[in-house]
């Protein structure tokens, strides 16, 4: 399953010029950010409040 927010994002990237690994590098980096994030405040992961 690929999560919109994601994939808007590496569109999003893809849009902008970067490769294939560039995009997929920013988009680790984005989920890297909100697990840090969960694993810091205990929360849920809840997909709405992405940006």
């Amino acid at each position: 399953n690929n999560n919109p927010v994601f994939k808007k994002y590496y569109l999003l990237k893809i849009s902008q010029g970067k490769g294939h690994r560039c995009a997929q590098g920013h988009c680790i980096r984005k989920l890297l950010r909100v697990i840090y994030h969960l694993l810091e405040t205990g929360q849920s992961f809840d997909p709405a409040l992405l940006r």
